[in-house]
């Protein structure tokens, strides 16, 4: 929710949203995992 993404800034972070698809902006599965590694070796 945006509430929790402003959270997120107040520490500094850049939140991104990548698990949306963007015609429907339904949850698009196929892009959670590749987004939590992509994340986890960024840092």
């Amino acid at each position: 929710s945006a509430g929790t993404a402003e959270v997120v800034r107040y520490f500094g972070a850049r939140p991104v949203f990548v698990d949306v698809c963007p015609d429907d902006l339904n949850l698009n599965h196929n892009l959670i995992e590749a987004d939590q590694v992509s994340a986890t070796v960024s840092g």
